[in-house]
């Protein structure tokens, strides 16, 4: 079985939710949590920019520099000079 990720919303959603989960065969794993709020696009165009630029001052890739977590000096150095969206 592929690993799904279900967000329930509306009473629609957690009945088609609940036939989804009788409809499979034992054993399988459920996590439950708080709904995690998605960012927008814009919100994600300016996290890969500021992570551009970690990645210019650490010398790493803006993959390795999300992965590792820039440190926040960093990024709060070169937000000055970043464009508003």
């Amino acid at each position: 079985m592929d690993r799904r990720t279900f967000q329930v919303e509306t009473e629609q959603q957690r009945e088609r939710f609940a036939h989804f989960v009788e409809r499979q065969i034992p054993p399988f794993q459920v996590e439950l949590g708080p709904l995690r709020k998605q960012r927008t696009t814009s919100q994600n165009a300016r996290w890969w920019l500021l992570m551009t630029r970690a990645a210019e001052v650490s010398g790493h890739s803006p993959r390795r520099s999300c992965m590792k977590c820039a440190s926040v000096t960093t990024l709060v150095s070169w937000n000055a000079k970043l464009p508003t969206y």
